[in-house]
């Protein structure tokens, strides 16, 4: 019974094909199937995880001024201060809101720019700062911006 309704439904189909079309061979009543390649991770993704990771622990361990040379671009960074006087300050100031906005990222997906030398992660409202954190990639290592 089945095979006999999908032949008067292919029947029906062909009558509503105009003849022109149907003789030349050309209808095809699906779009062709298209073989997409599943997206390709961005390889950055395992990087950055791991930058983040280090950085909490080192953040709970108290590790401030290894936090700020690795974290922090050099060249941006010290603006004739010592580190250990930039990483008390740190510890004062921005250290437990930053511990914070990298956990909460650390298992997110960043939107990466289109050279792909800025990653930036959405906060929650919990943890907002500045709404959002970005990383740039700088001589083959990432530095916080903001």
């Amino acid at each position: 019974m089945t095979m006999k309704l999908l032949q008067m439904f292919a029947a029906i189909a062909l009558l509503a094909i105009p003849a022109s079309v149907a003789s030349a061979g050309v209808y095809a009543p699906f779009p062709p199937a298209t073989a997409t390649a599943p997206a390709k991770p961005n390889p950055h993704n395992a990087e950055l995880k791991a930058l983040i990771d280090s950085g909490i622990r080192m953040l709970t361990a108290g590790e401030y001024v290894p936090f700020l040379k690795r974290f922090v671009d050099p060249a941006k960074a010290h603006e004739g201060k010592d580190v250990a006087e930039m990483a008390e300050s740190f510890k004062e100031e921005k250290a437990a809101v930053l511990l914070n906005v990298l956990t909460e990222i650390r298992n997110k997906k960043p939107k990466y720019s289109r050279k792909g030398t800025r990653a930036t992660y959405k906060l929650k409202e919990n943890v907002k700062v500045h709404g959002e954190i970005s990383f740039d990639l700088v001589d083959g290592l990432w530095y916080i911006v903001n």
